[in-house]
């Protein structure tokens, strides 16, 4: 797929201006259009029509945070942001298990977006630092045991958003 996308925009490119000497003759370059045109040969004709899937998931995000939870043996998506945001109302963690998506937690922190999270598989908790909503940046540090958020009271960094975080299991 990468490959593809390099290639089309390879193509799609202007092609280069030729340069003219007394001594040269003109170079005859073909235009773009004439060189991405498709062609029949190149279309498969005998796919089936294709059927909606109704979607449970997630919708669209951006400012998120994905990390693996070990026990729960799932891709957490966390720090969803603040989509119909209200003060105090806390975000949904959703779970991705490699065939659906299910909210796992409905009761933590408020919602926020480009804060920082990691999974501490020693103590099997997730840990989640600052973020940001429309009106408040938020320097405080929670932990979810799978079952219970806890607030922090520690001194993080002075930074609220933008930031990744990552466990050290050797420390």
């Amino acid at each position: 797929m990468v490959w593809l996308a390099v290639s089309l925009f390879a193509s799609c490119a202007p092609p280069p201006t030729p340069t003219i000497t007394a001594q040269s003759t003109p170079v005859v370059v073909p235009s773009p259009a004439t060189t991405l045109a498709p062609t029949a040969t190149l279309l498969p004709t005998d796919l089936p029509a294709p059927t909606a899937i109704p979607f449970t998931g997630p919708s669209p995000r951006a400012g998120h945070e994905m990390v693996y939870h070990d026990r729960l043996e799932m891709v957490l998506l966390v720090n969803t942001g603040w989509e119909g945001h209200e003060p105090g109302v806390s975000a949904k963690v959703w779970g991705w298990n490699g065939d659906q998506w299910t909210v796992v937690s409905a009761d933590g922190p408020e919602g926020r977006d480009l804060g920082g999270v990691a999974y501490d598989s020693r103590r099997d908790v997730l840990v989640v630092y600052g973020g940001r909503s429309p009106t408040m940046c938020y320097s405080d540090t929670w932990e979810w045991d799978g079952q219970t958020w806890q607030m922090f009271d520690v001194v993080g960094p002075n930074v609220c958003d933008h930031l990744a975080m990552v466990y050290d299991a050797a420390r």
